[in-house]
């Protein structure tokens, strides 16, 4: 499946490059020939001043001839308005023809996006293209602090990294320090730099170039709000070199979040599963009921620090290699893997509850209407309703005529979708029309016959005192079964090209 689709969007961005390259060789086409215009305007601008120069006497003629005919090689051949939005819509139909969605609740996830999408700009590759480097010029501050991160984790300066650390430590310790660190940021990272730069400082040898002090009085440079970096800077390239990289952190924290949450979460294994959400709902009641007793019995400040630390020093590089020559190393995934086996057969063993299928009961009435010449009740169809006088069927009967509808047979009645006719049962007549009738709210137009169970019109003036209709309901046991199976069927049904009846309602 995740081929074909690699397949089914290659072929699509490829076709709309050509169509964007077409696009373009028509423009270059319509520059050329505008260019070629010109030139022959030149031409005959020239070839009309030797005629002048050697016939005077037919130069007005023949002047006004050369420009009617330079008027019409000078208008050059503008290029379509429309070719940009043709090509966004081409895109755009492209994009959602071929490539489907994988699965079922992805595509029932992008439903709910072309709902909510429906009210911003289509796609168009000239605003993607706008959009991407405007973003693009306004990406420095982000690149600096995962660079700062990085620097942080891999040591490069130790006492940047002690320092952040020990600043760390303070922060879990007292909590309340956090309430200040946004008005410090402020002050440390954006005021103090931005007056800085207003009163240049000067060079104090007893100081250094770390402790600088700033000149006094008035601004000596205007400062200005930081502006995005311009397309052709230095800034702009380094931009997208840190995306181009960056975006692997994504996409390897992404497939380590599936990875880890399909072990348990995802219900490939549902005993597994099952008992992480028992105690994962376990947890969560009883932090709710209990949070406020519980939280004074676990150590958050130990365990805070205990992390922060380690973590870091792990990534020393005095320690780097060991460790995670140890973590990926085949005996621990050997060592691991054998304790996570011994958990899922515990689990199986004390969970193994296997959950029968769901089973529901579908309905369909036999139809038999009166045949006036020839004294007899005679079949009309199968159908999913009553067919007594409010029915839809009933009240376009006049229109549609009871061919159009319902089915002959009770073997050409299929089950609703995603549910299957248990083998061992078959179709049975209902004994107790009462319920039925009473159920369906038909009791005023209908007549019980309670020794053949048949249920029959009201007769009335309407109708010569002589029913038309007359019903009586079978029932059947439907299971749940699987997609696939379910898939197969109707393809069976379909190339067999019977009309069938599919039942819709479910009786429990």
């Amino acid at each position: 499946m995740d081929t074909s689709n690699a397949r089914h969007s290659t072929s699509s961005l490829s076709f709309v490059q050509d169509l964007t390259n077409l696009f373009t060789d028509s423009k270059g086409s319509n520059r050329n020939a505008s260019t070629a215009s010109i030139y022959s305007l030149e031409k005959n601008e020239k070839g009309r001043t030797r005629q002048q120069q050697q016939q005077q006497q037919q130069g007005e003629q023949k002047q006004g001839e050369s420009v009617e005919k330079t008027q019409k090689v000078d208008q050059p051949q503008q290029p379509s308005s429309s070719s940009s939005q043709l090509t966004d819509i081409l895109v755009e139909k492209l994009l959602s023809m071929a490539i489907p969605p994988a699965t079922e609740v992805g595509a029932e996830t992008l439903q709910g996006r072309i709902q909510a999408g429906k009210s911003r700009p289509a796609l168009s590759v000239q605003t993607m293209s706008k959009n991407f480097i405007q973003m693009n010029s306004r990406l420095s501050a982000p690149f600096e602090f995962i660079d700062n991160v990085i620097r942080f984790f891999s040591w490069d300066q130790p006492s940047l990294t002690l320092t952040v650390l020990m600043l760390y430590t303070h922060v879990v310790l007292n909590p309340l320090i956090l309430l200040g660190v946004p008005f410090f940021f402020m002050l440390i990272y954006v005021m103090a730099p931005a007056y800085a730069l207003a009163h240049k400082p000067g060079f104090n040898p007893n100081l250094g170039k770390n402790n600088p002090i700033v000149a006094s009085g008035p601004p000596l440079m205007a400062v200005e709000p930081p502006q995005p970096a311009s397309e052709f800077s230095k800034e702009f390239i380094l931009n997208l070199t840190d995306l181009q990289n960056h975006m692997v952190l994504y996409t390897m924290a992404w497939d380590f979040c599936v990875k880890w949450m399909s072990k348990f979460a995802f219900f490939k294994h549902e005993t597994v599963s099952a008992a992480f959400f028992l105690g994962l709902l376990t947890m969560g009641v009883s932090a709710l009921a209990f949070g406020d007793v519980i939280v004074h019995y676990i150590p958050f400040k130990l365990i805070l620090l205990l992390c922060g630390w380690g973590f870091t020093i792990i990534f020393h590089p005095y320690f780097y290699d060991t460790v995670f020559n140890w973590v990926y190393s085949e005996d621990t995934r050997y060592y691991f893997l054998g304790k996570t086996n011994r958990i899922e057969d515990a689990i199986d063993r004390n969970l193994n509850y296997q959950e029968p299928q769901e089973q529901r009961e579908v309905e369909i009435f036999e139809v038999h209407e009166f045949n006036k010449e020839l004294k007899e009740w005679q079949l009309v169809c199968y159908l999913d309703t009553d067919f007594t006088a409010m029915t839809p069927e009933r009240l376009n009967l006049h229109e549609t005529g009871t061919s159009s509808f319902g089915a002959m047979s009770k073997n050409e009645i299929r089950p609703p979708k995603d549910w299957g006719f248990v083998t061992s049962d078959d179709w049975r007549i209902d004994l107790s029309p009462e319920q039925w009738v009473k159920m369906h709210c038909v009791s005023y137009f209908v007549r019980i016959d309670n020794e053949t169970k048949w249920v029959y019109d009201i007769a009335d003036e309407t109708n010569q005192f002589q029913p038309k209709f007359r019903r009586r309901r079978w029932t059947r046991i439907v299971t749940r079964c699987s997609t696939l199976s379910q898939h197969n069927e109707s393809n069976n049904s379909t190339n067999n090209n019977e009309e069938v009846l599919t039942t819709n309602e479910f009786i429990l």
